[in-house]
């Protein structure tokens, strides 16, 4: 039984040394040569006397920085990867939460720090993956890493302003990476294209199934993700066989009908999360591809990236929304109503979440992190930990649960409580919509629809007059060229919000 992420790459690492591990652009390193590089920055950190504190990795996306992730594992402490294209105000919010004791960087980008005027150490990648390898330190029963040990902290966006740091084990990534492997059957045949940046939680199925099954993750560039054929031309030139995406990158190749001029004949799996899959989109790849295990994954950071999942059988109906389906084996679910009992079938609730999944909690945070990990109000005989997801869900027998939308999604209209979701899942279903998203107005009582395609609003309006009550029909409709993504590749709310006020401004 692994104790920690690190024995994992010890025992893959004896079973294939020369296998290649990562791929980025020409570059390929093995599982030998990854461990090596790991085990000398661990004893750069080590020589400082750091052990169990958090050190920040702020790398640009590649080889590199997963190098940094596993030294700061050897060493004893656990890490936080910060994007390097990070605005500055942010990385300034991210390093007063996480407090770092140092900060690994590379040459190019030290220079930052310096001008920032901090006093944090901060070590040079260059300079640390030439440190002397005495691996005896590192692999010393007297100073194991145990499975409760802190491995990372991502953040997330906070309501105030603040970065929500989110504490994830050791012990639930391998509980999650576990039930991936016997999921969907990785192995070392497997081949990844990664797509989420590694400050996002959904890397970590990439990066430590990789670690775990002797796999192979292959860093798609950023570019190519506005390039959709060159895209698809890199999927099949690189043999991956392993997607995990945002379904808006999904998307991008489903709009653009990229899949009728390039055949994917090596790719089987299809992954996604992190947003709604419009089913449009998703029809259009299993027509294309009907040799594929398509499957919806669920969940937030808090639950180590997925705590429920669904396998999808067949094209599916486009004018519902696409079932989450049931709890994955390293977790439990509970759906509860405003009252604290639990919901019943077809009822809408809160998904809560127990079990190993869980994260630590939010890192310097205890107010926030009482909020949402709460006793559970199902039983009081022990203590007993859930996480309020603040996700809006009911259950279907024959699907499993059905996601209806964000709790803060959720408005009041006209007097009558709305889904915004639901709105999205029946216009995003018209022939003349590719893409839609709403946003409400709460100032002015009205529901705001932003959408790409051909449509205009007497098509939109006529089409659902069927499906939609009036009180649900949009107020303001706005046709754009295209949905603006943020950096993790989904729908950019808050920017649809921005773009909103600044033309009722000018109004």
């Amino acid at each position: 039984m692994f104790q920690n992420v690190v024995e994992l790459l010890e025992n893959t690492c004896q079973k294939y040394p020369d296998k290649i591990a990562f791929t980025i652009g020409e570059k390929n390193c093995t599982f030998q040569t990854f461990r090596k590089h790991a085990l000398r920055i661990a004893g750069r950190l080590a020589g400082e006397g750091y052990r169990r504190c958090p050190v920040m990795i702020f790398m640009p996306k590649g080889i590199e920085a997963l190098e940094c992730f596993f030294a700061t594992a050897y060493s004893g402490n656990y890490y936080a990867p910060v994007d390097v294209d990070m605005p500055e105000g942010r990385i300034r919010k991210i390093m007063e939460v996480f407090r770092p004791v140092c900060i690994i960087t590379d040459e190019q980008h030290k220079k930052m720090f310096t001008a920032f005027g901090e006093k944090i150490k901060v070590i040079a990648y260059e300079e640390a993956v030439l440190h002397p390898v005495v691996e005896t330190t590192y692999l010393d029963r007297e100073i194991d890493t145990v499975e409760t040990d802190p491995l990372y902290v991502l953040f997330t966006s906070g309501s105030t302003g603040t970065p929500k740091g989110v504490i994830v084990s050791h012990a639930s990534v391998m509980k999650y990476t576990q039930w991936l492997e016997e999921t969907f059957a990785f192995g070392p045949e497997t081949v990844f294209g990664n797509q989420a940046p590694f400050y996002f939680s959904m890397s970590v199925l990439d990066i430590f199934s990789t670690i775990r099954c002797g796999s192979r993750m292959v860093v798609i560039p950023r570019e190519l993700f506005t390039a959709p054929l060159k895209l698809t031309e890199y999927l099949e030139k690189m043999s991956i066989n392993t997607i995990y995406w945002v379904p808006s990158a999904l998307c991008i190749l489903a709009d653009n009908k990229t899949l009728d001029q390039v055949q994917l004949t090596r790719l089987r799996k299809i992954l996604f999360s992190g947003e709604a899959m419009p089913v449009k989109q998703l029809n259009y790849w299993i027509n294309a591809m009907p040799q594929a295990q398509f499957a919806n994954l669920y969940g937030p950071t808090e639950t180590t990236d997925v705590c429920a999942f669904y396998k999808v059988e067949g094209m599916q109906k486009e004018n519902e929304m696409l079932p989450i389906g049931n709890a994955c084996a390293h977790c439990s679910l509970m759906i509860l109503k405003e009252d604290g009992t639990q919901a019943g079938e077809q009822e809408a609730g809160e998904l809560c979440v127990k079990g190993p999944a869980l994260a630590l909690g939010y890192l310097h945070n205890p107010e926030k992190t009482k909020e949402v990990f709460v006793q559970n109000p199902l039983q009081d005989g022990y203590p007993e930990t859930i996480y309020k997801t603040g996700d809006i869900v009911c259950r279907n027998a024959e699907k499993g649960l059905i996601y209806l939308g964000r709790r803060d999604f959720q408005i009041k209209h006209m007097g009558n409580r709305i889904e915004l979701g639901e709105i999205e899942t029946v216009i995003g279903a018209l022939g003349k919509i590719v893409r839609c998203a709403c946003i409400f107005d709460a100032v002015k009582d009205k529901i705001v629809l932003f959408y790409t395609g051909e449509a205009d609003s007497k098509y939109i309006r006529e089409s659902v007059v069927t499906e939609l009550p009036k009180y649900m029909l949009p107020n303001v409709m706005r046709k754009i060229e295209s949905m603006p993504m943020n950096l993790n590749g989904k729908i950019d709310r808050e920017k649809l919000r921005i773009w909103y006020e600044k033309e009722r401004r000018m109004q």
